[in-house]
C-alpha cells in the first residue's frame, strides 16, 4: 500500500511546515506514524523525530446478514440495511450518491462513495465478512516550529504492521517569519496608520486594521522568497543542499549517484568522491566501488605477486607466539637466520639481522612491560655483511657474537661487541683474528654456572666441510677475548647450531641440523590392501639415491670434565599409513622451571607427517627418565612457513618468537570497512605438491603460490579468464543473499572509472554462507499445515587420515527417519596409486548398533533399518 497526494510546503506564516496526503485503505492500515529528519530521510520507525502519529478510526464498523448489500455495491447501489446503518451513525445520503468500485484484490474490496461533496471509502474483508467505513479525505499535518532556511525530510511509516515505501518520503525547506508586511506598513505615512487601529469591544488593546492584515498578504509572500533567496547561499554545500539537488552537486565531479539510495548515502558519495578520483588505482577505492554498485562484501587480489620471480625469494617477518596467539612482532625481515634472545638483571633483549640501509646489518630490540622497544641498530655503515646473531649475559656484561661476511676477502668472520655501564657499545672486534685465512660462522654463544663463556662455531677446514669447534673463555681480557684455535669435535656436516647449558645437570647440549638419506620405501603389490604401507610424498627409488631429508641431532657435554657424549637424533615418528619423508630443522631449547628441556624447531610434517607447511613443533626432555616425552605438539598450523623459532622462558611464561612469511591484513585508513591484504611476504617458492594445505588454496583469494604468466588459451578457452597477469585483479564477491543476479560485463564497465588503464579485473562469486536446508517433515495432523523441520548446515571435511577425538553431544530426543540413506567416501590403499576411494553406505541394523553422533549433526537418530 502506497499513500497517495503527499506533499509538503513551507507555511507562509514561516517556521512551519504543512504536510498532506490520503490513505487509500484505512481499514488495513489505521494508523500512519510521520517522522523527520534533519539530513536525510528516516528508513526506520525508529529514525528521526516523532511528528505526529495519525490513526483513523472507522465511522461504521458492520458485518452483513449476507451478501446481498455487498452485490449491490458492485451495482453502484446501496441496501436498505446499509443506509440504515449508516443513518444511525449520522451519516445522512441522498437518493442517488455516486459510487465507484476501486478494487476487487483478495481480501479487500473497495468502493469510493460521494456524496454532497463528501467522499467515503467502503472496505469489505471477504474472510471476516466485516464492511468498514471511514471518511475518504485528505489529512493535513502541521509541523512547527522549525528552523528558517532548513531543510527537513520527512517518511511516513503505516500502522499497525511497520511498513516503509521509499516513495513515502517528502522534503521542504521551513520559510523564516521575516516580517515583511510591518516593515511596508511601517513605510507608509502615519496618516495611514492612525486611521488604521481598531478596538475591538472584547478586547482592552486595540488590533491590526484592515490595511495592515492586507500588507500581510504580499509580506508573507516576500518573507518566503527572502528565505528562499538566502537558502541560494547553500546551493553547493553539500551538507545543507536540499536532497533533490544533489544529483546536480554530482554531475559537476563526474559522480553517478544511485537513485535508490538515501539522500545521507548522496551526502557521504559526493563527500568521498574527490578522494575517490585521487586514489583511483588503489585496492581500498575498487573495494569502495565495488561495495557501493552492488552492495556486496569483496576482497580485491592483485595477481602479480603471484607471478614467479626467481629473484624474489620468501620474505620472514618476525612474529610472537604467547598464550597459542600469533602476532607480528616486526616487519625487519631476512631470509634466513634465527634470531637471539637473552636476559638480563636489567633486560631483555631479541637480537636478529635485517636490511637496512642498503645492507644486512645487526638489530635489536628490548622488552619492557610486556611490550617490545621499536628496533635499534647494533652495526652501523659496517663494511660487512652481518648475519646470525647470539647474545649471551658474561660478566655482567651483554655480549653479542654473529656472522660477518668480508666481500673483499670472501670469507666469513665471527665479530662480537659488547654493552658498556653507559648503555653504549663498544668497538666491534674479530673474533680469532690471528687466523685470517680461516672461515668461521654461525656462533653459539652460552655461558655456565661458573661464569665461562662457551663458544661454538662452524671452521671451515681444508679438506672436509664446516667442522663444529668450541672454545671455553674464563675471563675476557681487557677490551677483547684472547685469540685462541678452537677445540675441534669431530663433527661435520651440519647447520642451524644452538647451544644449550642445564644447571642442574650441569651440561652443555648442543643441538644442530643435518641431511640423512631417505630409505627407499618398496611396496608389496602381493599384500593385502590393510597391510600396505602409503610411500612417503617424496619417495625414494632407483632414480633418485641422492633424495635427502633433514634430521635434528645432538650431542651432550659435561662442562666440569669435558667429554662428549654419543650423537643422537630427535625421534621421528613414522606412522605405518606415512613414512618419514620430512624435513627437521632450526631448533632452539631452553631449561624451563621444572628442569624439562623444552625444545621447539621448524618442520614440514604436517598434521598427517606426510609432509606440509613448515611450522613450528614443541617437545619435552624430561630429565628424571632421559626419554623425549611422545607425543610432539605443532604449534602453528596455518599454510605459511614458519621457521628458526626461539624460546623466551620469563619466570612461568614462554614466549616463541619466528620468522614467517605470512601475508599481512591492514585496515585502510582511509575506508574503514575496507581490508587489504599484503602478499608481499610469501616471495616466489614454487609450487609443493607434498603440501596438501597450500595446495589447497588453489584459485582462492588466500593463494600465494607462483605460477608462470597466462600467455594464451587456458582450460576455459578463454583470454579473459586468464589471471596470472601483471595487469589482473581479482574481485572475489561475496552475496548477501542466497537468490543474486548481476550482469558482470555492466560491473566491469562501472569499475573502469576506477581502475588504471592496463589493469583487467575479474570475478569470482564465492556463494559461502550457511543457508536452510529442508531435512525431513512431519506428517501433518489434520486440520494443521504441514510441519517443517530446518537446520543450518555447513560441510567441511579437513580428515587427513586422522582418528576421531570428538566425545560427542548429548540429547534424550530421538526421531526415526524413514527411507534415510546414509553414504560416506573411505579412502583406502591400494595399486600404484596410493588413495583410492570407494563410495559406501551405512547399515543401521547392523549389530553391536552404530554410534551415530561422531559423524552427523543429526542427534538422537534411531539406528534401525
Amino acid at each position: 500500500m502506497r499513500l497517495l497526494n503527499l506533499t509538503a510546503t513551507a507555511h507562509p506564516q514561516g517556521n512551519r511546515i504543512d504536510l498532506s496526503f490520503l490513505n487509500p485503505q484505512p481499514a488495513l492500515y489505521s494508523q500512519i506514524q510521520i517522522r523527520r529528519g534533519t539530513h536525510s530521510h528516516p528508513t526506520r520507525f525508529t529514525d528521526g523525530q516523532l511528528v505526529q502519529e495519525v490513526k483513523l478510526s472507522a465511522l461504521l464498523t458492520w458485518q452483513p446478514a449476507g451478501m446481498d448489500c455487498i452485490e449491490k455495491l458492485d451495482q453502484a447501489e446501496l441496501c436498505e440495511e446499509l443506509r440504515t446503518q449508516l443513518f444511525n451513525q449520522e451519516i445522512i445520503l441522498t437518493e442517488s450518491p455516486l459510487l465507484t468500485p476501486l478494487t476487487t484484490d483478495l481480501p479487500w474490496r473497495q468502493w469510493q462513495l460521494t456524496d454532497n461533496y463528501q467522499d467515503y471509502l467502503f472496505s469489505y474483508h471477504t474472510d471476516t465478512k466485516t464492511l468498514q467505513v471511514h471518511e475518504y479525505k485528505i489529512i493535513f499535518v502541521k509541523d512547527a516550529p522549525l528552523q528558517s532556511e532548513t531543510v527537513y525530510y520527512y517518511t511516513l511509516f503505516t500502522f499497525p504492521e511497520p511498513y516503509f515505501d521509499p516513495e513515502q518520503r517528502v522534503s521542504a525547506m521551513a520559510t523564516g517569519p521575516y516580517q515583511f508586511g510591518e516593515q511596508l506598513y511601517q513605510l507608509l505615512p502615519n496618516l495611514y496608520h492612525r486611521y488604521d487601529t481598531t478596538v475591538s469591544p472584547a478586547a482592552a488593546e486595540p488590533t491590526l486594521g484592515q490595511l495592515r492584515r492586507w500588507l500581510e498578504l504580499p509580506g508573507m509572500q516576500l518573507d518566503q522568497i527572502y528565505s528562499f533567496a538566502t537558502a541560494l547561499l547553500k546551493l553547493s554545500d553539500r551538507e545543507q543542499v536540499e536532497g533533490s539537488l544533489l544529483p546536480l552537486l554530482a554531475q559537476w565531479i563526474g559522480w553517478q549517484l544511485d537513485r535508490n539510495q538515501a539522500v545521507a548515502t548522496w551526502r557521504n558519495e559526493i563527500r568521498g568522491a574527490p578522494e575517490l578520483y585521487r586514489t583511483i588505482g588503489i585496492i581500498p577505492t575498487v573495494e569502495a566501488a565495488v561495495k557501493r554498485l552492488l552492495g556486496w562484501e569483496s576482497r580485491i587480489k592483485e595477481y602479480h605477486y603471484n607471478i614467479l620471480r626467481t629473484n624474489v625469494p620468501e620474505r620472514f617477518n618476525l612474529w610472537e607466539l604467547v598464550d597459542s596467539k600469533a602476532s607480528l612482532l616486526s616487519l625487519d625481515f631476512a631470509y634466513e637466520g634465527r634470531p637471539a634472545v637473552v636476559t638480563t638483571t636489567e633486560m631483555t633483549g631479541l637480537f636478529y639481522h635485517t636490511w637496512r640501509h642498503q645492507q644486512w646489518e645487526i638489530s635489536y630490540k628490548t622488552l619492557t612491560n610486556e611490550q617490545w622497544s621499536p628496533s635499534q641498530p647494533l652495526t652501523v655503515n659496517s663494511a660487512f655483511i652481518n648475519k646470525q646473531p647470539t647474545a649471551v649475559s658474561w660478566q655482567n656484561q651483554l655480549w653479542v657474537f654473529w656472522n660477518a661476511y668480508d666481500e673483499t676477502q670472501g670469507q666469513w668472520q665471527i665479530h662480537y661487541c659488547y654493552q658498556l655501564a653507559d648503555k653504549t657499545w663498544s668497538p666491534v672486534y674479530r673474533f680469532d683474528s690471528t687466523q685470517d685465512a680461516v672461515e668461521q660462522q654461525q656462533p653459539a654463544a652460552v655461558v655456565d654456572d661458573t661464569e665461562r663463556l662457551w663458544l661454538f662455531w662452524l671452521e671451515k677446514q681444508p679438506t672436509t666441510s664446516w667442522e663444529l669447534k668450541y672454545a671455553r673463555l674464563d675471563k675476557p681480557a681487557t677490551d677483547f677475548l684472547p685469540p685462541t684455535a678452537g677445540t675441534a669435535t669431530g663433527t661435520v656436516g651440519i647447520q642451524d647450531l644452538f647451544v644449550l647449558f642445564h644447571p642442574d645437570r650441569k651440561e652443555l647440549w648442543v643441538f644442530w641440523s643435518e641431511r640423512q638419506l631417505t630409505p627407499a620405501v618398496i611396496i608389496d603389490a602381493a599384500a593385502p590392501a590393510e597391510a600396505k604401507t602409503i610411500p612417503p610424498c617424496r619417495p625414494v627409488t632407483a632414480q633418485t639415491p641422492n633424495q635427502t631429508h633433514w634430521q635434528i641431532g645432538y650431542q651432550v657435554l659435561d662442562s666440569a670434565n669435558p667429554g662428549w657424549g654419543n650423537s643422537q637424533e630427535l625421534p621421528r615418528p613414522a606412522p605405518p599409513n606415512a613414512p618419514a619423508a620430512y624435513d627437521d630443522r632450526e631448533p632452539a631449547a631452553v631449561v624451563n622451571s621444572s628442569g624439562q628441556i623444552e625444545l621447539v624447531w621448524s618442520s614440514n610434517r604436517g598434521s598427517s607427517y606426510s609432509g606440509g607447511s613448515w611450522s613450528i613443533w614443541r617437545q619435552q626432555w624430561d630429565p628424571p627418565t632421559e626419554t623425549w616425552l611422545e607425543p610432539a605438539e605443532m604449534l602453528t598450523r596455518d599454510p605459511y612457513s614458519q621457521r628458526t623459532p626461539v624460546l623466551l622462558q620469563l619466570g612461568e611464561s614462554q614466549r616463541i618468537i619466528y620468522r614467517s612469511n605470512e601475508s599481512l591484513n591492514y585496515q585502510s585508513e582511509r575506508y574503514g570497512a575496507t581490508q587489504t591484504t599484503d602478499f608481499r611476504y610469501a616471495g616466489c617458492t614454487t609450487v609443493d605438491t607434498c603440501n596438501q594445505t597450500k595446495s589447497s588454496l588453489r584459485e582462492q583469494f588466500g593463494d600465494f603460490q607462483s605460477y608462470t604468466i597466462d600467455t594464451g588459451h587456458n582450460r576455459y578457452g578463454s583470454y579473459e579468464n586468464n589471471k596470472y597477469d601483471r595487469g589482473r585483479i581479482g574481485i572475489y564477491l561475496t552475496p548477501s543473499s542466497q537468490g543474486f543476479s548481476i550482469n558482470p560485463k555492466v560491473l566491469k564497465n562501472s569499475l573502469k572509472a576506477f581502475l588504471p588503464l592496463s589493469v583487467r579485473p575479474l570475478l569470482f562469486i564465492n556463494d559461502f554462507g550457511v543457508y536452510d536446508e529442508w531435512v525431513y517433515t512431519y506428517q501433518a495432523p489434520a486440520g494443521i499445515s504441514q510441519k517443517v523441520i530446518a537446520e543450518q548446515w555447513f560441510d567441511q571435511i579437513n580428515n587427513l587420515l586422522t582418528t576421531d577425538s570428538y566425545s560427542g553431544l548429548i540429547d534424550d530426543y530421538q526421531d526415526k527417519i524413514p527411507q534415510w540413506t546414509w553414504l560416506y567416501t573411505a579412502w583406502t590403499a591400494g595399486g600404484t596409486n596410493p588413495w583410492t576411494a570407494a563410495h559406501r553406505t551405512v547399515n543401521f541394523g547392523a549389530e553391536p548398533p552404530l554410534v551415530t553422533r561422531f559423524r552427523s549433526w543429526h542427534l538422537g537418530i534411531a539406528t534401525t533399518p
